[in-house]
């Protein structure tokens, strides 16, 4: 299952999952965007996963990072709309998900 992989490679525990999906649920955002590009017969559409969470302070956004195992130059400040803003998207994306829905 790609959630156990996830987990084990990340050495992640249910507390942290939990705290993850509070911080998705209150501050976050889950969609699924398509995408149009040309094929032999002209036309074609691939939907991308991806989960963003944008806040005034970065330190959760961290702790999401370090819980994907990603860096945390993966948080990046919006200086337009003066926020962090972490984001995972597509097969990665979608085994976090299976791991925070029990929360």
């Amino acid at each position: 299952m790609a959630s156990n992989n996830f987990v084990s490679a990340n050495n992640v525990d249910s507390v942290s999952f939990a705290y993850s999906a509070g911080i998705i649920d209150g501050d976050g955002c889950i969609g699924i965007y398509g995408n149009r590009y040309k094929d032999k017969s002209g036309k074609g559409v691939y939907h991308n996963l991806v989960v963003t969470v944008a806040m005034r302070e970065p330190n959760a956004l961290i702790h999401l990072c370090q819980i994907t195992g990603q860096d945390e130059s993966k948080v990046y400040y919006n200086k337009h709309s003066n926020v962090f803003v972490w984001s995972l998207s597509n097969r990665k994306a979608a085994e976090f998900l299976v791991c925070i829905a029990i929360f």
